[in-house]
């Protein structure tokens, strides 16, 4: 279980998240809604230990292990994801350099290579993205749509037990929602848990969320 209890995070001089608690079981997927400025993109940042997410109090566990002792590539280790709303773009990256470095570093068994690209082939062709795109720059370039699928096959080279999606569906158009919705389910029904950060009442509908948080 994930599991977030009476969570006050500050940043800058103020207290973006006040008393926040929220768990989410294997395979459940939880919808953390609210509007602009209530700290949902916070509450993700801070997941994953984002220098700028000051916890004032409150406590982060995964399992039984305290996250809060844990740095960043550790809590990624122990199966933790972050899709960003905004995704970074890394000029002289590829794709596909990126994704083994992830796979390697958070994998308890690392890809051997054939492996690696097998799966990569594979996600790339299960997202409907040519085989040349994980040869380009990360982000660099790309159009909305194209991030959002980035961070999906990064998602599926991945495989966490849970991951946080923040505004997965922006720049998506009907088939790439209807896409995300059949990955989630199925890696639901293989064990990861979600929460999914949206405005879109529809989408959460669509990915059949379990519970609604209002921030």
């Amino acid at each position: 279980m994930l599991n977030i209890e009476q969570l006050t995070v500050r940043r800058g001089d103020k207290d973006v998240l006040k008393d926040v608690s929220l768990s989410v079981d294997a395979g459940e997927l939880v919808a953390l809604v609210g509007p602009n400025g209530v700290g949902k993109s916070t509450l993700a940042m801070t997941l994953l230990g984002h220098p700028s997410c000051n916890v004032v109090s409150g406590r982060l566990r995964l399992d039984d292990v305290d996250l809060m002792t844990l740095k960043v590539h550790e809590r990624a280790k122990r199966g933790l994801f972050l899709a960003h709303q905004e995704p970074p773009i890394i000029a002289g990256v590829t794709v596909a350099q990126i994704l083994r470095a992830t796979s390697d570093a958070t994998r308890q068994q690392p890809y051997s290579t054939a492996e690696f690209y097998d799966k990569l082939r594979a996600s790339l062709t299960r997202l409907g993205l040519p085989q040349e795109f994980a040869d380009r720059h990360l982000n660099e370039n790309f159009s909305g749509g194209e991030k959002k699928r980035s961070e999906l096959l990064a998602l599926l080279m991945v495989a966490p037990k849970y991951a946080v999606l923040d505004e997965i569906d922006s720049g998506m158009d009907a088939s790439a929602r209807a896409l995300t919705k059949d990955i989630l389910a199925e890696m639901r029904t293989a064990g990861t848990g979600f929460i999914v950060i949206s405005h879109n009442d529809s989408l959460i509908d669509e990915l059949g969320a379990t519970r609604k948080i209002y921030l």
